[in-house]
């Protein structure tokens, strides 16, 4: 079978890390791959936060309502909708940025937050590494724009955890529903 599509089929949420360290040569190829994911326009309005300090993770464990599995990983990354960037481009041109107040801007950022993510985590898991999506940090934005040190015009949309699976409790790989009816051709 294809590795890739072996690796999608077995893609599960890792909730429990041994604690080992991420290897940083092994980080920064999961960071230039992610950087390849497409982006609407190419406007390239993500940025990511990476966090490898264990105090800082342990903060965001708690904004994300107390999750176990991101006090425990070995990194975690926060996906940023950046419209700062564009901001500051086009205040060089004497212009003022309005994607970021619209419905299509706000869409724009959120899919291409999504499309980062998973990038993301499938070259995370092509090393061997466990992840798990974590949406909870929009419950606190305010404390995670603080905390990052985030400038106006972004917004933290959704995370990941990064660590090494503890393979003594790995969950299993979650049922899906039958693919007739998830994908219908024509109609």
């Amino acid at each position: 079978m294809n590795p890739i599509i072996e690796q999608q089929l077995n893609r599960r949420s890792v909730r429990n890390f041994t604690g080992d360290s991420v290897k940083q040569e092994d980080l920064d190829q999961i960071l230039k791959a992610a950087q390849q994911a497409p982006t609407s326009v190419n406007g390239q309005q993500i940025s990511l936060v990476v966090i490898r300090d264990k105090e800082t993770i342990a903060k965001i464990a708690e904004f994300a309502g107390g999750q176990p599995q991101v006090a425990s990983a070995d990194v975690f990354i926060t996906v940023v909708v950046d419209y700062h960037r564009a901001a500051f481009a086009m205040a060089d041109v004497d212009k003022e940025i309005v994607i970021n107040r619209s419905a299509e801007g706000i869409m724009a950022g959120a899919v291409d937050a999504g499309i980062m993510l998973n990038a993301l985590q499938t070259a995370a898991e092509s090393f061997g590494y466990g992840t798990t999506a974590i949406g909870g940090i929009r419950a606190n934005p305010d404390k995670m724009v603080e905390l990052l040190g985030l400038p106006a015009n972004t917004f933290p949309l959704v995370g990941t955890t990064i660590g090494v699976t503890d393979v003594a409790s790995v969950s299993p790989v979650k049922p899906r529903v039958p693919v007739e009816s998830f994908a219908m051709y024509e109609k």
